[in-house]
């Protein structure tokens, strides 16, 4: 089997995914976003006083010719070209029949002057609020004008058409482009961070796909902003740093994490998964504006760029759709849960940095570390709790200070201090009286054993693993105590019928005569009348076969 990982396993996977229900949305401002799609291809238009007064340029105090037309009149009508895909021709053709409609004795930009105009357009930069933003990174290709279609028709060939890359910034909360750069095919994705930063303002995190993972991109986020979260898929050859050990980098918490957890876990717990709004977002700029560029020289294309993402920035603030998400299993809908922009955080980050306060990062793990002393902690406000609740029931009977009792968990060894009542009649149910392991200890015995393990080498691995000290008769107790339950599952009563059984066998490794074995288990696999299924039995050969 291959070690490699996927880089996006999602994407990569999707042929074998169709067993995965889709998500399906449903829109929870249907009427109101009806009306914002509407309002975003309407034609209603209206000249504040501010701006009749603006449409004729300033006088020129320089030398050379005094301009006709002032920016805020060039721009929109280079607006009403690129939102309504016109030629420059109807672009004058639309803003002299608006102008006539409104009864405005103001002058038509001509279409020698709004291609002229474009390539020196000085644009005012998007404001976009103090509030730091999670910003989402992305970018995709746009075609140049050329010969098109007619090529392939007239001659049946077509020559290789020459394009431009847009990189993309997205606000997750809100949806905005918030900055944008155009460049030659040729660039790398990761060299426009610099500029797409100087125009999003302050981060609260940066998110961008495997292209960025480049040492230059955290750098430039922590130069601007320190602390902020990195979000970039690390490379399927990545390795970590050379001070991973002491002093371990984003890039090498993510490493970590994925050899630890598997890709999909670190996608889903660092929020990577919101990156699919900024592909969104590129889609809908393709959709509305195109999927290539019509101006001449790149200058041009910089200002049609600008005035297409002012623009759609512009549609998204008259109604955006806010959807509820629900699944649907085996033919019925399941209960409707809010769609959050960003999820929430399961403990608040204050308290998280209260418990990290003071205390180091490097050995939050280790045994008798942070983690232990929380459980630790956790552990006997629980039993404190049981304890309040135990004596609320028995009037006269009262607290009797605490006991010490060392517990084995997952991690190692806990002193815990039990509380005791005067009655000795508390019997807490978290640990129980005689209890020395914490619950799931026993299960890591039985796992470790399932897999062929004998006892010294269950007590050794503990050993090496968590630090605590288990004996050989621990061990068999524990498995021991397993068979109790198999025996009550084999006694179980079973359904008179069974519409369906189903039978296969899976090939498994079993401890035989102190040697590892491949054996098989025949599974009998029963369907009850209501669709549930059943595990009617299993039985051991030494080779799969009907003879069972």
């Amino acid at each position: 089997m291959s070690s490699k990982v996927l880089t996006v396993p999602f994407k990569a996977n999707a042929a074998q995914r169709h067993h995965i229900l889709k998500q399906r949305h449903r829109a929870t401002n249907s009427a109101a976003y009806d009306a914002a799609l509407r309002q975003r291809g309407s034609l209603t238009v209206w000249f504040a006083d501010e701006a009749i007064a603006d449409w004729k340029a300033e006088p020129r105090t320089t030398r050379g010719g005094q301009p006709r037309y002032s920016a805020l009149a060039i721009a929109t009508a280079l607006t009403l070209w690129a939102v309504f895909r016109l030629a420059l021709r109807q672009t004058e053709g639309l803003i002299g029949s608006i102008l006539a409609l409104l009864g405005l004795d103001l002058a038509v930009p001509d279409h020698s002057t709004l291609s002229r105009r474009a390539e020196t357009l000085a644009l005012p930069p998007a404001q976009h609020g103090s509030a730091p933003v999670h910003l989402l990174v992305d970018s995709t290709g746009l075609k140049l004008c050329g010969a098109g279609e007619w090529l392939l028709e007239k001659h049946g060939t077509r020559t290789r058409r020459s394009w431009r890359k847009l990189h993309v910034g997205v606000d997750a909360d809100t949806g905005r482009i918030v900055a944008a750069t155009l460049t030659t095919s040729d660039v790398d994705d990761a060299s426009q961070v610099s500029a797409l930063l100087d125009q999003a303002g302050p981060l609260a995190s940066f998110t961008a796909d495997g292209a960025y993972d480049q040492d230059g991109v955290y750098d430039e986020v922590a130069r601007r902003s320190p602390g902020t979260a990195v979000i970039v898929p690390p490379r399927s050859s990545a390795v970590p740093s050379e001070t991973a050990g002491t002093a371990p980098t984003q890039r090498d918490r993510h490493l970590q994490m994925i050899s630890e957890r598997g890709r999909r876990h670190w996608q889903k717990a660092s929020g990577y998964h919101w990156r699919a709004l900024v592909e969104a977002d590129i889609s809908r700029f393709k959709r509305v504006i195109g999927d290539g560029l019509r101006s001449r020289t790149d200058r041009r294309r910089g200002t049609e760029i600008a005035l297409a993402v002012g623009a759609l920035n512009q549609m998204l603030e008259l109604g955006r759709r806010d959807c509820r998400n629900f699944r649907v299993w085996a033919g019925m809908m399941g209960e409707e849960t809010p769609m959050a922009r960003r999820k929430a955080p399961y403990i608040p980050d204050q308290l998280l940095d209260q418990l990290l306060a003071g205390a180091d990062p490097r050995t939050a793990f280790d045994p008798n570390g942070l983690l232990d002393g929380l459980k630790k902690a956790l552990a006997e406000r629980v039993l404190n709790a049981e304890m309040d609740h135990h004596l609320a029931n028995e009037p006269g009977n009262s607290r009797n200070g605490h006991g010490a009792k060392t517990v084995l968990t997952d991690t190692g060894r806990i002193d815990l201090a039990i509380p005791r009542d005067r009655q000795a009649s508390f019997d807490p149910q978290l640990i129980a009286k005689y209890q020395r392991r914490f619950p799931g200890f026993d299960d890591k015995i039985v796992s470790m054993y399932a897999r062929g393990m004998s006892s010294r080498e269950i007590a050794g691995h503990l050993r090496d693993l968590y630090g605590v000290e288990v004996s050989a008769d621990l061990i068999s107790a524990v498995t021991d105590a397993v068979l109790e339950e198999v025996a009550a599952w084999q006694a179980r009563p079973l359904e008179p019928v069974y519409p369906l059984v189903f039978f296969d066998a899976l090939r498994v490794k079993i401890r035989d005569e102190g040697l590892v074995r491949n054996k098989a288990v025949h599974v009998a696999l029963g369907v009850r009348a209501d669709g549930t299924k059943e595990v009617l039995g299993l039985w051991l050969e030494q080779n799969e076969g009907a003879k069972f």
